[in-house]
C-alpha cells in the first residue's frame, strides 16, 4: 500500500509590489507522470515558463520519486492591484496536468481582509506566520467548504442562521462569513480568543477547555465549521468532542470538518510501512504538535498530529451524523473534508 501518488501543489508565500502580486510555491506531478506537463493558470490565463525552475530540496525529500521534484519551485508575477481584490471577486490560481484542469486543487486569494492578526497569533493557528497560509489558505478553505455544502445540500452560507467555528483561532475562515444572526467561535487557545474578542466583535468568542462541555446551548447551532481540529485529537478526545457537537447542533444541522488522510500522510516522511499499519488500523497518532505550546494548561499533551481513514471516522460518528460528502485532500490541498448532517 502506498501514500498519495497524485499531483499536488502549494502556494507558500506572496509579495505585493506596486500593482504586482508575486506568488511562490511548489508543484509535483503524479507518480509516473511528467513534470513538464504541469501548467499554472491565474484567472484562466496560462502562465508561461513558470513551473519547474527553482530548487526545492525540502519538497524533493518528500517526493524523491516524482519527476522534477528537485526543481519543482515556482514564482509567478501577476499585475493586479491588491486593493481591487475582495471575497466577491478573488484571484483564482489553478494547476493543470496535460489537458486536465485540477479544479479541486485551486487556490483563491481575496486580498488582506482586515483585521490582520499579528504573526505570533497566525503562527498559533498553523505553525507559520506567513500571510499566504493565513489569507490564501483561509479564504480557499472558506470557498471549498461552501461549494461542498452547496453541492450536497443545495444550501449556501447565508442559509444558516447560527454558525459555530469550532477551533476559530484568529478568524482565518470565519472572517469571510456574510452577516447573520449569530456567529460563535470557540478555541482552546486563550491568546487567540482574546484577540478575536478585541478585534472581531461580531464573533462571540469563547475559550474552551480541552474536554467538553462548551458554553453553547443544546440544539442551537445550524452549521459547524471545524478546520484542522480533528486532525489533532486522539481517539478519546475525538469521541468526546463529536458527542458535544451532537449536543449543540439542531437536527438537520450541517458539519464541515477536516481530518488528516492519505494526502497529508503523503507529505510526511513516514513511508509505506507506516502507511500500511495506519490503513490497517484506521487511526494513527503521529505525536505531539508544538504549535500552541502553553495553550492547554489543563492537558499540555493534548494537541497531537493524527491520521484518520475515511472509513474509521465515518464509522466513529455514525450514531449521530449522516455522511453527506467526502472530499479527499482539498483543504490546504492536504486535509480531507467531511460534510455531515445531524441525524
Amino acid at each position: 500500500m502506498q501514500p498519495w501518488t497524485e499531483t499536488n501543489w502549494c502556494i507558500d508565500d506572496y509579495r505585493v509590489d506596486e500593482g504586482v502580486i508575486e506568488f511562490s510555491g511548489w508543484a509535483v506531478c503524479a507518480e509516473g507522470a511528467r513534470a513538464r506537463d504541469l501548467d499554472l493558470w491565474v484567472n484562466d490565463r496560462k502562465q508561461r515558463k513558470v513551473l519547474g525552475r527553482l530548487a526545492r530540496p525540502d519538497v524533493h525529500a518528500l517526493f524523491p520519486d516524482r519527476d522534477g521534484s528537485a526543481t519543482c519551485g515556482f514564482r509567478v508575477r501577476v499585475e493586479y492591484a491588491l486593493a481591487a481584490l475582495r471575497p466577491e471577486k478573488p484571484l483564482r490560481i489553478s494547476l493543470s496536468s496535460g489537458r486536465k484542469m485540477l479544479e479541486h486543487l485551486d487556490y483563491y486569494f481575496a486580498g488582506e481582509v482586515a483585521p490582520m492578526p499579528p504573526g505570533v497569533n497566525r503562527h498559533r493557528v498553523d505553525g507559520t506566520d506567513g500571510l499566504a497560509a493565513f489569507y490564501i489558505e483561509g479564504f480557499t478553505a472558506f470557498v471549498k467548504i461552501g461549494r461542498a455544502i452547496k453541492e450536497c445540500t443545495g444550501l449556501s452560507y447565508v442559509d444558516f442562521d447560527t454558525v459555530l467555528d469550532w477551533g476559530v483561532g484568529c478568524g482565518r475562515v470565519t472572517r469571510y462569513l456574510p452577516p447573520r444572526d449569530r456567529v460563535i467561535g470557540v478555541d482552546i487557545d486563550p491568546v487567540n480568543i482574546a484577540w478575536c474578542r478585541d478585534n472581531m466583535p461580531w464573533i462571540e468568542a469563547y475559550h474552551v477547555n480541552t474536554s467538553p462541555p462548551m458554553l453553547v446551548d443544546d440544539e442551537s447551532i445550524d452549521l459547524v465549521i471545524g478546520v484542522s481540529v480533528l486532525s489533532h485529537l486522539r481517539i478519546a478526545d475525538m469521541t468526546a468532542w463529536m458527542e458535544e457537537l451532537a449536543r449543540v447542533t439542531r437536527r438537520g444541522a450541517i458539519l464541515a470538518v477536516t481530518t488528516h488522510g492519505r494526502v497529508t500522510f503523503g507529505r510526511t516522511t513516514l513511508g509505506g510501512e507506516w502507511f500500511g499499519v495506519w490503513q490497517g488500523i484506521g487511526f494513527m497518532d503521529g505525536g505531539l504538535n508544538p504549535n500552541i505550546d502553553g495553550a492547554s494548561l489543563d492537558d499540555p499533551d493534548f494537541y497531537h498530529n493524527v491520521f484518520i481513514t475515511q472509513q474509521f471516522f465515518h464509522d466513529a460518528v455514525s450514531r449521530h451524523f449522516e455522511v453527506m460528502a467526502f472530499r479527499e485532500g482539498i483543504i490546504g490541498n492536504s486535509q480531507d473534508l467531511h460534510i455531515l448532517r445531524r441525524r
